[in-house]
């Protein structure tokens, strides 16, 4: 309840900073690291927002309980994408590593693979998707956008953005100053 007596609505709880802190505080009690607990946070809110479009002003009951229950949530939901990060860049070690075992393939393929696969895990969920479903499933740009539910326009930048951090990451790994590109 709020001082003068009346219910907060969920749209207020999480614009106060110490509701704000218990969430970033469950968010790293699940095991997030600091660098993407305002991301964290974020999706909360989005959740919330998503939440109350869904079954109006009075969907959730209970804002606070409802906000820490998402916020383990996402926090889980982190840890799987990162599994899944992980599982991808396994599975392309392998299938480099697959190649020169059989012989068709030089080793510098395998090792371009593997520094493939550690520029990948450095990509944010969204940027990932976005790249395997471009480049490894060969869909369009049209096609991604309806898979991903965002506009064209969005996947454009995230395949823009996702390819100039690949390139620098790659260009490092290399020896060579990329960052001019």
């Amino acid at each position: 309840m709020t001082p003068s007596g009346a219910f907060q609505t969920a749209d207020t709880v999480l614009t106060e900073p110490g509701e704000v802190r218990r969430v970033r505080g469950i968010l790293a009690l699940r095991g997030m690291p600091p660098d993407a607990l305002d991301d964290g946070v974020q999706t909360v809110r989005m959740k919330l927002i998503e939440q109350r479009v869904r079954g109006g002003p009075e969907a959730v009951r209970r804002p606070r309980a409802w906000i820490a229950v998402t916020a383990s949530r996402v926090a889980a939901d982190w840890h799987r994408d990162r599994a899944r990060q992980r599982d991808l860049s396994l599975r392309l070690v392998e299938r480099g590593a697959g190649a020169e075992a059989s012989g068709d393939v030089v080793s510098e393929e395998v090792v371009a693979t593997m520094q493939l696969a550690g520029a990948l895990e450095l990509l944010s969920e969204d940027h990932l998707e976005a790249v395997v479903l471009r480049y490894y499933a060969d869909l369009t740009v049209r096609d991604i956008a309806s898979t991903m539910q965002v506009p064209i326009g969005t996947v454009k930048s995230r395949l823009h953005s996702a390819l100039a951090q690949l390139r620098i990451a790659l260009s490092r790994e290399d020896g060579v100053d990329d960052t001019t590109h």
